[in-house]
């Protein structure tokens, strides 16, 4: 793209911003070097390098570019076998630490690909790392540890100081000596340790005069007693610099090995820094990326012009390209004409060097193959050229060399020559580009141009608002109707005589063009009017907008705290149910556990019961004989095996027969039931302390739990449990149990107890107290 162009468009103003937002020189000297492209891809690629650079300064996620240095010329002179300087490791080490937080910022992102894709080209060196750390220290010395014998060398050189200053410090303490001193102070001189002499006692002080003071009145001697102890510090000095070079020569060896890639390290991280730089002055423009034009077009929504201060800029709206290529705009002076031709101008070259634009709607813009700009005056005397005839040598230039997709940019096209041959030649130059097919944006303030586009396709006029009631420009660009200059206005309210004033205005009326203007002003004003109502209704919708969205949000609010409600009450279900379940796990476990210290209370009844038994000395089943099934009738005396007792047959149910048993009924098999002895003919009733009874249970169970668990049974499944429950409970001799029925719906709480109201020796039951349970748990007392 031409640089004249550029050069007036202000596009180095453009380089310099970003130059000062480059953190590194490379990448300071690649934004003065950082021009527009032509070609769409390359295009593009930068867009979307700069949306990437937006995208991590907007997350906060860049990294730090400040410890970058400019390595190249060092690297290569180590390639060339020289040996770099201190200053030069140092600056390589700087670069290799910010090369690898770098690179390990960019590569832990995962939003933007092509940074990434950059950053993985930087090669770390862990190794010459830690070597350049391991020999100098945080303030670029280098360290003692570098090498054996630089330790040696430099303690070597603290002995030999410390032995001068020592036997200069003597001869300053002697009073002899003391009297023709300046001061009592050891000092350097040229690295020699010397003492401050008044000038006219230096030969009474024998040694080497090193420097003088300003004044003159004291010289700076080293005494011939410490000038051998000076030259072995000189010595080792020379032997500590002879072995820093010979560190500094292997150093540099190791650094020309990974040359290449350091250099391409430093490549990438300065193509990075001058991509944050684009994507810096797209966040402080609030630019956005204009959209690739499929047609000849250009739409720019609210644009400024990217170098006048955000504040005080007014934003334009231009169009081009939507049924004409070619748009003229008049309007007053000052205005704003020119500012529009440059904004269109500059930010289309922005778009072209991959920058965002400070646009605030829609951006469409296509890529060109040249921007052409003859703006501002072309007269150059060197070359012998009127201001007329500087603007049509570029005119002329541009007509030659300008093709169908580029834009033109022409300031006061035809002005500087009389207004008839000049509006003659700016509209044969106007139809010259629309046939070419260029977009073009032309200013002018020839009133039979605006009239000509009135009369032709493919053109448009368009004009800078002017306030008739301020006599100011407004700065907004209105495509659709032609503008005035506004001269008469402008030249009153700077205070022109009344008497000019009025007699301008009589010539302008006789003028041929006044009925245009006339109708041009009305048109205006109109459109101003249309435009102020337009404005109120927008303002009117922003706030029928602003309080439908405040409403959305507070029912959005509303609804935020009703699911906060409801979250919170399903939450504190859950945990009241964990609660609970937690409780009633606790409840059962302090249940078994006091059923078993019930059940080890009693265990001394039940042993005593029998042994009462056992004393009866009733014989075994071994001894007995079986009673045949059809030998068992009602009102028989049977020996009940399972029990060891005697009893008499009530009621015969198939192969099943119930027996009283001392009063109580039970029922037992077939199979259990035994001839009694003679002894036992008539049964006899055990006397204990308390009755032990019995009902159908398993053989051989001799003891019965204190409580029974029916949490989650079904009221059909209890009844049987129960009835077992108790009847072994009976038979244990427990006068008190508990049944676990819980609360639930509280049927499986009624159905047992209707069921405890038919059991004979049910004496009473009723709810447990509210700390073991309360009515989930029901206390039977048995008797």
């Amino acid at each position: 793209m031409e640089r004249k162009t550029l050069e007036a468009l202000d596009y180095g103003k453009i380089q310099e911003r970003l130059r000062e937002r480059c953190a590194s020189n490379g990448a300071k000297e690649w934004a003065l070097q950082w021009y527009p492209s032509s070609d769409p891809r390359e295009v593009e690629r930068r867009l979307a390098e700069t949306a990437e650079a937006l995208l991590l300064i907007q997350n906060a996620q860049t990294p730090h570019f400040g410890g970058l240095r400019m390595i190249r010329q060092s690297l290569e002179r180590a390639q060339k076998k020289g040996i770099l300087t201190v200053e030069e490791v140092l600056a390589i080490r700087s670069s290799l630490e910010a090369y690898q937080e770098i690179r390990d910022r960019f590569m832990a992102s995962q939003e933007t690909p092509r940074l990434t894709a950059l950053a993985a080209g930087i090669e770390p060196q862990p190794q010459l790392l830690a070597r350049l750390e391991t020999m100098f220290d945080e303030r670029g010395r280098m360290r003692d540890t570098a090498s054996p014998k630089l330790n040696q060398l430099r303690r070597t050189q603290e002995r030999l100081q410390e032995r001068v200053k020592h036997s200069l410090e003597a001869m300053i303490q002697d009073r002899t000596t003391a009297k023709y001193l300046q001061e009592a102070l050891v000092t350097q001189r040229n690295e020699r340790y010397v003492v401050p002499v008044k000038a006219e006692y230096k030969y009474a002080v024998p040694g080497i005069v090193h420097d003088r003071s300003a004044t003159g009145q004291t010289l700076y001697i080293e005494p011939l007693v410490s000038v051998e102890l000076n030259n072995d510090l000189q010595e080792a000095a020379l032997a500590e610099h002879t072995e820093i070079v010979r560190l500094m020569t292997v150093l540099s060896e190791q650094v020309a090995q990974v040359a290449q890639p350091l250099m391409h390290a430093e490549k990438c991280t300065t193509e990075l820094d001058f991509i944050l730089a684009r994507g810096y002055l797209a966040a402080e423009d609030h630019g956005r990326s204009a959209q690739p034009a499929t047609n000849a077009e250009i739409l720019l929504e609210s644009v400024r012009h990217p170098l006048l201060p955000q504040q005080s800029a007014v934003p334009i709206t231009v169009e081009i390209g939507n049924g004409y290529s070619i748009l003229v705009v008049t309007g007053s002076n000052t205005g704003g004409k020119t500012v529009a031709l440059k904004t269109v101008g500059l930010v289309a070259a922005m778009n072209q060097a991959g920058l965002f634009i400070p646009v605030a709607g829609r951006a469409v813009l296509p890529i060109f193959q040249n921007i052409w700009v003859a703006i501002g005056d072309e007269q150059n005397m060197a070359e012998n050229l009127s201001t007329f005839s500087g603007h049509m040598s570029r005119l002329i230039r541009i007509m030659k060399e300008a093709g169908s997709n580029d834009l033109v940019l022409l300031d006061e096209l035809g002005s500087g020559t009389d207004p008839v041959e000049g509006a003659a030649l700016a509209i044969a130059i106007l139809e010259y580009f629309h046939r070419l097919g260029s977009l073009a944006m032309v200013t002018t303030h020839y009133s039979e141009l605006k009239q000509y586009v009135y009369t032709h396709p493919g053109m448009e006029n368009a004009h800078v608002e002017f306030d008739d009631e301020t006599l100011t420009p407004t700065y907004r660009l209105q495509i659709g109707i032609a503008g005035n200059s506004q001269a008469l206005n402008i030249t009153k309210r700077l205070g022109m005589i009344p008497e000019v004033l009025a007699r301008a205005q009589e010539l302008k009326q006789a003028s041929a063009y006044y009925e245009m203007e006339t109708v041009l002003e009305e048109l205006n004003h109109k459109r101003r009017e249309l435009s102020r109502m337009e404005e109120d209704l927008q303002t009117r919708l922003a706030k029928a907008e602003k309080s439908h969205a405040k409403w959305n949000e507070s029912n959005q609010e509303l609804q935020r705290k009703k699911q906060a409600i409801l979250q919170k009450a399903r939450d504190d279900a859950r945990q009241l149910k964990r609660e609970l379940k937690v409780n009633a796990e606790q409840i059962i476990k302090d249940l078994k556990r006091s059923a078993k210290e019930a059940k080890d209370k009693q265990q001394a009844v039940v042993d005593e019961k029998r042994q009462a038994i056992d004393r009866l000395s009733i014989p075994s089943a071994n001894e007995r004989t079986k009673i045949p099934l059809r030998k068992i009738e009602i009102g028989q005396a049977v020996y009940v095996d399972t029990l060891e007792k005697v009893g008499t047959v009530i009621d015969i149910q198939g192969k099943q027969f119930k027996v009283d048993l001392a009063g109580l009924p039970i029922t037992v098999a077939a199979r259990n039931l035994f001839y009694p002895l003679p002894q036992e003919a008539k049964p006899k009733e055990v006397k204990t302390k308390e009755r032990i009874r019995s009902t159908t249970v398993a053989p051989k169970m001799r003891m019965a739990a204190q409580s029974i668990n029916l949490i989650g049974e079904t009221v059909a499944d209890a009844e049987p449990q129960v009835a077992a429950f108790l009847d072994a409970a009976m038979l244990a001799g427990l006068t008190s149990v508990e049944i676990i029925h819980g609360k639930g719906t509280g049927a499986l709480r009624k159905g047992i107890h209707e069921q405890l109201r038919k059991i004979p020796y049910v004496k009473s039951f009723s709810f447990a107290p509210a700390v073991a349970g309360g009515s989930g748990v029901t206390v039977v007392t048995l008797g």
